[in-house]
């Protein structure tokens, strides 16, 4: 029965998240976790008996108590490694996947911390956070996925904790904050291959950038940014190429180009040249599709939907770092996860269905890009509502 294990793993989460906001001070973020654990629990309920759609949990529900009968797991090691955490929410509270999806409610709050604190240090002089996180916790897209029992949010939520641990590192000099970088990469490598590869990338990169403001003890310059930004780009082309070689990156695109929600069929890669020369083109549909002539479904009218949001997040986030102070080390970290997350993942992804719940990290980060014009947004909307203390929102959070 779902109903046993549904209580009991909702009650202990909300305890967990009541416990660990205590320290974070009388804010609008220990409302809005509450609504927004309680709403996953009810999204996961949705997923897995009302939506029209075939998700990947049986597999990784199969998967999950053959880890809990200490059985073998014949899936990949991607399914098999988060078969594990799985298997031990079932032994726990019991064997039903709207157990994960409650916990992953838990992540997912989680990650809005992290995201703040990326905004925070990019941004110094940020004062109206209440939307930011208003719109990681409630963006639709990224909630209905991350409510539904699978990995992405474990994934995005160690994602967003490596690069959160790496800002405040280089940034405030506690280089200790490295250490659980390492066991923290090696779990999310399992888990989404792809993701520890691009916060080691990013890492790397704003690693140069703080290195040389050591060594020359002055502001860097664009021009270092972007030898910078080359120097690691031709690395991640290095292993990317060596992950994906034209011909299995060819076999990847087949494989996802299956089903009605494919877009782009029948390209094909010639060579490595062939892939740079699309790159760009296929970065755009990952970012933005489906685009409005596409929509077939009501999951692909659901994303389409959002594709203004995204527009202006993305433009949002251009002036944002156009017109405020920004942290260079901070902000060369996270466009180096951006752009090779919308240009890695753009190159393997086919279809919509996946691309959205792939580029979900990546909406986050565009948020986090924007977080002084949701600030602006927040400060005229407290105004508009006539609350005199606008000009402090957000001090205690």
């Amino acid at each position: 029965m779902a109903l046993v294990p549904a209580v009991a793993a909702l009650l202990t989460v909300l305890l967990a998240f009541h416990v660990g906001a205590s320290w974070y001070g009388e804010s609008p973020f220990r409302r809005l976790g509450y609504v927004a654990i309680v709403g996953h629990a009810i999204a996961g309920a949705i997923a897995l008996y009302v939506l029209p759609y075939t998700w990947d949990v049986g597999a990784f529900h199969e998967a999950g108590l053959a880890i809990l009968s200490g059985e073998p797991v014949g899936a990949s090691t991607t399914v098999s490694s988060f078969a594990a955490v799985q298997g031990l929410l079932y032994a726990v509270f019991g064997a039903h996947p709207i157990v994960v999806s409650i916990v992953n409610g838990l992540l997912a709050v989680a990650i809005a911390v992290m995201a703040l604190a990326l905004a925070r240090r990019l941004y110094p002089e940020l004062r109206n956070r209440t939307l930011l996180l208003a719109t990681i916790l409630f963006s639709p897209i990224p909630f209905l996925y991350l409510s539904v029992p699978m990995r992405d949010a474990l994934t995005t939520a160690a994602f967003f904790l490596a690069l959160a641990l790496a800002a405040v590192a280089l940034n405030e000099d506690r280089h200790w904050f490295f250490l659980p970088i390492v066991p923290l990469s090696g779990g999310l490598y399992l888990l989404r291959p792809e993701l520890a590869l691009l916060a080691g990338l990013a890492i790397t990169a704003a690693g140069g950038v703080a290195a040389f403001n050591r060594v020359a003890r002055r502001p860097v310059t664009l021009p270092l940014v972007a030898g910078v930004g080359a120097g690691v780009g031709l690395i991640g082309l290095v292993l990317f190429f060596d992950r994906f070689p034209v011909s299995r990156l060819n076999s990847a695109l087949n494989w996802r180009a299956r089903g009605g929600a494919a877009y782009l069929e029948g390209m094909q890669y010639d060579g490595v040249l062939d892939v740079l020369l699309v790159a760009p083109t296929r970065a755009i549909y990952f970012q933005f599709a489906p685009f409005p002539l596409q929509v077939t479904s009501l999951f692909d009218l659901m994303a389409g939907l959002t594709v203004p949001f995204l527009v202006f997040l993305l433009v949002a986030g251009y002036w944002s770092v156009r017109w405020y102070d920004v942290n260079a080390v901070v902000l060369t970290l996270l466009v180096t996860a951006y752009v090779g997350g919308v240009v890695g993942y753009g190159l393997i992804d086919s279809n919509f269905g996946t691309a959205v719940r792939h580029r979900i990290p990546i909406e986050f980060l565009l948020i986090v890009f924007a977080a002084p014009a949701l600030g602006n947004v927040e400060r005229s909307l407290r105004r508009f509502l006539g609350d005199a203390d606008c000009q402090d929102a957000g001090d205690d959070e």
